[in-house]
């Protein structure tokens, strides 16, 4: 293995290891539209106008390089809504694509699930709490398997979105849904140890009822609120308080649902494995010198 060669994979393991970590970016929808905004300068660029008509359930998957999003009847549970597929590799006339039939989350597997109108990415799959319901799901694009966890929360309660769900580096989830601040750990593929942090009602400041999405390092949690007055973006603590974002991140446009872009979670001992391979080879060649 020839030098030239080590320092190539080198370079390119290490990009795949950052990926889009080294941006400072976030992903936004409209009712048909889809953004980045980088949250240090501003900037807010379209990617696509989708020709759909109300997007929702935003999620990024950083292996693939897609954005996910469901497109469903308005209305307060938005109708179940088919999947689609956005993959920012591939040229634009040709990135989007179904994924699924709207009738997919209500006939398989075989129980009525409340619309996809939040969702986040982890380990492979897209993840979002039914709405209306206290069902949370699992749900892999590409294969299609389903899996649903019913009651994740230990109450009788159900959840209703205006807000959404984003997933940090460590696999917890936090919710933002109309009258709390939660966290679930989905680490292990499967929830556990449910913790309600904040429980008030949504205002201009607060953390509830927010679209969220990790930043570049996979743990500043960012919040956007469509509403008048101070603080309609907002950074949010583990503990559900809101602090004012840097500038000069502003209101540019009215988001349905935000995703994050970090690469969650971090390069895997795949990744590791493979470094550590580059390492012995150049350890090899510095001793053949």
């Amino acid at each position: 293995m020839t030098r030239t060669l080590l320092i190539a994979l080198t370079v390119t393991v290490l990009a795949t290891a950052t990926g889009v970590a080294n941006a400072d970016v976030i992903y936004g929808s409209t009712t048909d539209s889809l953004y980045t905004i980088n949250t240090t300068t501003n900037a807010q660029t379209l990617i696509a106008a989708t020709g759909l008509t109300n997007i929702n359930g935003l999620a990024y998957d950083s292996a693939s390089n897609s954005l996910f999003y469901r497109n469903g009847s308005s209305g307060t549970n938005q109708g179940n809504g088919a999947l689609y597929r956005y993959n920012l590799s591939a040229p634009p006339a040709t990135a989007q694509s179904l994924v699924v039939a709207a009738t997919f989350f209500t006939n398989n597997p075989g129980q009525s699930i409340g619309a996809a109108t939040n969702a986040s990415f982890y380990n492979g799959n897209y993840w979002f709490v039914g709405q209306g319901s206290d069902v949370l799901v699992r749900f892999n694009p590409f294969t299609q398997v389903v899996a649903t966890f019913a009651n994740f929360d230990n109450t009788a309660s159900t959840f209703a979105f205006n807000g959404d769900i984003a997933i940090d580096r460590n696999g917890v989830l936090y919710g933002s849904s109309a009258d709390r601040f939660w966290s679930v750990n989905i680490a292990s593929g499967l929830p556990t140890g449910y913790a309600s942090i904040v429980n008030v009602g949504s205002n201009q400041t607060n953390s509830v009822n927010r679209q969220l999405a990790f930043g570049a390092n996979g743990t500043t949690l960012f919040g956007y609120k469509d509403v008048g007055g101070t603080r309609q973006w907002a950074n949010i603590a583990p503990n559900g308080v809101t602090s004012d974002v840097p500038a000069p991140l502003s209101n540019v446009r009215p988001y349905l649902d935000l995703a994050s872009a970090a690469v969650i979670p971090e390069p895997g001992t795949a990744t590791l494995s493979l470094l550590g391979v580059v390492g012995v080879g150049l350890g090899i060649l510095r001793r053949r010198k």
